[in-house]
């Protein structure tokens, strides 16, 4: 009669066991499920997040982007003649465009304030004739458009920059860059075209991210340049562009 009271105690014990160990099992199951799906909450919080910018963000009047700062993630204008200071309000602003039918002639110090702006269309204005020293501030800015423009220098401190990948300055007034434009080591596509250039900054082939050089229509010295940089890069003598294929 022992045997079966013994028998039955020892499975009681091991049900115990068991059902123990089962509980462990599940609650390492669910903290490493959860666990493994922060990353997925982050990464699918930042989607949703720039959808919703993309499909609310959008503004196309300078007014109304002024009266809702904080919504504002895409800024395009028409017909401006300048820029207010109340622009640097805008901190969720990432593309800002202000092209062909405006006549912005200088910017204001405050655009400097945007610290979210990743694209900055300034092309065809044609009254433009500086860049403030504040835009170097743009710690997030990866395009820089500014074709057709008037511009006759660049300040110092582009170097600033780090994150820039597009510099467009075709179709100005420039004589020279400042010797720190070498610093933009993640440049992929530099337009000079159109300018009044006699030389490129020493050290410009330290640029090995450069995908895109455009340099045609300046007055190059060619003894002025580095030539182990720019010779394997002209097609012709009147169309100097090289692309990498």
């Amino acid at each position: 009669m022992k045997k079966p009271f013994f028998f039955m105690k020892m499975l009681k014990k091991n049900i115990v066991l068991i059902l123990f160990l089962l509980s462990v099992v599940v609650l390492f199951a669910i903290s490493l499920y959860r666990n493994l799906n922060v990353g997925k909450s982050d990464v699918s919080f930042e989607e949703e997040e720039k959808t919703l910018c993309e499909k609310e963000g959008r503004y196309y009047e300078l007014q109304k982007a002024l009266r809702e700062p904080e919504k504002v993630c895409f800024l395009q204008l028409a017909n401006q003649s300048e820029l207010p200071p109340q622009i640097g309000t805008l901190k969720n602003l990432r593309e800002l465009h202000v092209t062909a039918t405006n006549h912005i002639e200088t910017l204001p110090p405050e655009i400097g304030d945007l610290h979210n702006l990743t694209l900055l269309d300034l092309m065809f204005n044609e009254d433009l004739e500086e860049i403030p020293i504040e835009i170097y501030r743009l710690k997030n800015l990866e395009q820089l458009l500014l074709t057709n423009n008037k511009l006759r220098d660049l300040p110092k401190g582009i170097s600033a920059l780090k994150k820039l990948k597009v510099l467009r300055l075709d179709n100005n007034h420039l004589r020279c860059l400042p010797s720190d434009i070498v610093g933009l080591y993640n440049l992929e596509d530099f337009r000079l075209g159109g300018n009044n250039l006699e030389m490129l900054p020493p050290g410009i082939e330290a640029l090995k991210t450069l995908k895109v050089l455009s340099v045609y229509h300046n007055p190059l010295v060619l003894d002025q340049t580095p030539q182990d940089f720019l010779s394997a890069r002209y097609h012709s003598d009147d169309a100097k562009v090289w692309k990498e294929e």
